[in-house]
């Protein structure tokens, strides 16, 4: 009884003979033959073989099927050169022996020829003569791999297990079983030998590999086919050693999804004979669920590693909304008994005491300031770390929040014997919009830390134009310690200064300048800072204020 060979574009050919009487053709996935087209339907035809003879049937397509431009209805029989429409797309029909590969020559039946069978289709070049894998040993295999399948059986297990049920199986004088490694490496997992030299096992050359991997086809060849060079092997395929006995080898890749999980490899020796069409397809069979099973297993391995990352962020989200309600508590609690204890201090100062009295005053009021600007920035650090400071954007007069600054350190400054003033470019308009209580927090910062670490000279805040219409640049300059180069990269970081002495001499808890790099981030700008040795620092930064057109 003839067999045919049917031409589909774009795929290779597809056989319809009683090996395989049954080829169904659709854009949905599952189907033999899957054609992305717009006229095709998801189901759209099936090609059948019976007695010898060729059929169509259409399966209910939406723009139908036509032989020789004649709609079809039913199940009508083909033939070879009749011009077959499924939709728009042109198929043909040829009788099997017709077909010759390109560049390699005709083969008689006597010969022993390569065989490709994609994993996902099937579909090979030639026939070769079918062996029998409907025994018991074949059916205890299944059962073993569908137990395995469900179970919690590692994927370097079951195919351990697989390797050699299938050894025995086949009869193969060697195997082996490969896997990809997240890096792209392959790992042979496991190789088996019987009578010969266990490294024969691997002995799969990286062109082989390479070919596998990028055509996703499986392989059944004669040995002595692929030898290096051999006509007839195919492209990169390199697969026989020399001196070897191996009369057969198969190939298996496994596929999940579209992709290439691993090989299976297995050598039949001369005493044997080659292995069979059906062996190879019950190989690939199996090796397509045990690579169904990695995939699941790789799946699992993925969610439950992004279920512990989900847990450990709302842990640590939880800790730190904890944290930050506990600072502030405690600050809230401090800072209000604080608060009274430096206006009690103030008042203790206009009395009429004696200067020594007057002196411990001083003192006091200026180490309860000190604790609440500490309280103050441990509770804005907590706020900053839990997402809880919200900004304004009002207007506001920008000669009162520069004075407001000013004013605040003009005492501290004239003590120190310093200059403070300000360089305000005459031409910025004073009317500002945005929020007053966060830049002077941020000016604040920066001019107390500029008045702190100068001890003669002077400390400058000066505001200019920005780099657009609507922005103005803000920069605090001193002439005091200045900051050491390799310090400068890490002085916006929590908890960090200048150099370890800093602490010591001047005191601070280093979060400053960190507060006021998030507030200036969070109001649309970046801050930098320019600063040498002995010779002061200059901290800069600009900020959307201005209305764009003005």
């Amino acid at each position: 009884m003839p067999d045919f060979l049917l031409h589909i574009p774009g795929h290779r050919a597809q056989p319809l003979n009683q090996a395989r009487p049954e080829l169904r053709i659709g854009r949905a996935p599952g189907q033999d033959v899957v054609l992305e087209d717009p006229a095709i339907s998801r189901s759209h035809a099936r090609f059948l073989w019976k007695e010898g003879k060729a059929y169509l049937e259409d399966l209910g397509s939406r723009h139908g099927s036509r032989i020789n431009g004649r709609k079809t209805s039913g199940r009508c029989e083909i033939q070879p050169g009749d011009r077959i429409l499924l939709g728009e797309v042109e198929l043909s029909l040829s009788p099997c022996e017709s077909r010759a590969e390109p560049g390699l020559p005709r083969r008689t039946k006597e010969e022993t020829v390569t065989l490709s069978l994609s994993v996902e289709n099937l579909r090979y070049e030639t026939r070769p003569p079918g062996g029998d894998v409907s025994g018991p040993g074949a059916v205890d295999i299944l059962h073993h791999l569908s137990r395995d399948l469900v179970s919690r059986r590692s994927p370097r297990s079951l195919l351990e297990d697989l390797l050699e049920r299938l050894m025995s199986h086949l009869d193969a004088s060697h195997g082996a079983v490969y896997l990809k490694q997240p890096g792209g490496a392959l790992e042979c997992l496991a190789a088996r030998s019987v009578g010969t030299d266990p490294g024969a096992a691997a002995s799969l050359s990286p062109g082989t590999m390479e070919a596998l991997f990028e055509r996703k086809e499986a392989l059944l060849m004669d040995a002595t086919l692929a030898a290096p060079n051999h006509p007839a092997a195919p492209n990169g395929v390199t697969a026989a050693t020399p001196g070897d006995t191996t009369r057969s080898v198969m190939v298996v890749p496994l596929e999940s999804q579209g992709e290439v999980l691993g090989l299976m490899h297995f050598g039949a020796s001369e005493t044997r004979g080659p292995f069979t069409e059906q062996e190879i397809r019950f190989v690939v069979s199996l090796g397509n669920l045990a690579a169904t099973r990695i995939i699941h297993q790789r799946t699992a391995e993925e969610l439950q590693r992004k279920e512990d990352l989900e847990r450990q962020i709302l842990a640590l989200e939880s800790q730190t909304r904890a944290k930050g309600e506990l600072l502030a508590f405690i600050s809230h609690e401090i800072r209000n008994p604080l608060t009274a204890l430096i206006g009690f201090l103030e008042l203790a100062q206009r009395a009429n005491l004696p200067p020594a009295a007057q002196a411990h005053l001083q003192k006091a009021e200026r180490s309860g300031a000190t604790l609440l600007n500490i309280l103050n920035e441990v509770l804005d650090f907590s706020k900053l770390e839990a997402g809880g400071i919200e900004l304004e954007r009002i207007p506001f007069q920008l000669q009162e929040v520069l004075e407001t600054v000013l004013d605040l350190f003009g005492p501290q400054a004239s003590a120190k014997g310093i200059t403070l003033r300000l360089q305000r470019d005459p031409s910025l308009p004073t009317d500002c919009v945005g929020d007053p209580l966060r830049l002077g927090q941020v000016l604040t910062n920066l001019v107390g830390n500029a008045v702190k670490f100068t001890s003669d000279g002077h400390v400058s805040l000066a505001v200019v134009p920005g780099e657009d219409p609507a922005r103005l640049r803000f920069t605090v300059t001193d002439t005091g310690i200045g900051i050491p180069e390799e310090r400068i990269d890490h002085l916006f970081n929590p908890y960090t200064q200048g150099e370890a002495a800093t602490t010591r001499r001047f005191g601070g808890t280093g979060l400053g300048l960190y507060i006021s790099s998030r507030l200036v981030e969070m109001q649309g700008g970046t801050i930098s800072v320019a600063s040498r040795p002995g010779q002061g620092s200059a901290f800069a930064f600009s900020l959307p204020l201005l209305a764009s057109n003005r």
